[in-house]
């Protein structure tokens, strides 16, 4: 397989994260429009529905912030994989900034995981979610201590020039 360069890598890596923040954020628009077309949630926000009222919220209301908050979270994730995409065209990957935003993908993960593990009992497909988001934010922690130990060895040789 031929190699392309690393600016053409990292320009084709943000057209595809600037999708992804597109194409969500026209799902947190039209979600409510497609709701009735997408079996799977349809099957959860009828599962949420048939639920008591929790301290006076609605099981549809419950179901609509847990699906607007996996969307959020995964919105401000993709986010800022952009902004980090453009400080890797900038040739600014070793700095505390950088880590911080990998460092907010990974937790990101996490959370959207823990989000997914909240309905895996009547919707099983999101166990498989869950797995794959925590094994997502767990491989960037890793990315991110490697980077992080980069950097303070970036920091001791400029100190040493």
């Amino acid at each position: 397989m031929p190699k392309i360069s690393s600016r053409a890598s990292t320009l084709i890596s943000l057209i595809l994260a600037v999708t992804l923040v597109v194409f969500i954020f026209l799902m947190m628009v039209l979600m409510p429009l497609f709701i009735d077309k997408a079996p799977l949630l349809s099957h959860i926000r009828s599962w949420f529905a048939e639920k008591d009222a929790v301290l006076g919220i609605s099981g549809t209301t419950v179901f609509w912030v847990w699906a607007y908050a996996v969307m959020a979270v995964a919105e401000c994730c993709c986010i800022a994989m952009v902004f980090l995409l453009f400080r890797v065209r900038r040739s600014l990957v070793f700095s505390p900034i950088t880590v911080s935003l990998i460092r907010f993908v990974s937790w990101g993960c996490l959370l959207i995981a823990l989000l997914c593990m909240l309905v895996v009992y009547h919707f099983h497909m999101s166990y498989m979610i869950a797995l794959a988001a925590a094994f997502l934010g767990i491989t960037v922690r890793v990315v991110k201590n490697v980077i992080e130990e980069a950097t303070a060895i970036k920091s001791e040789n400029d100190l040493t020039v």
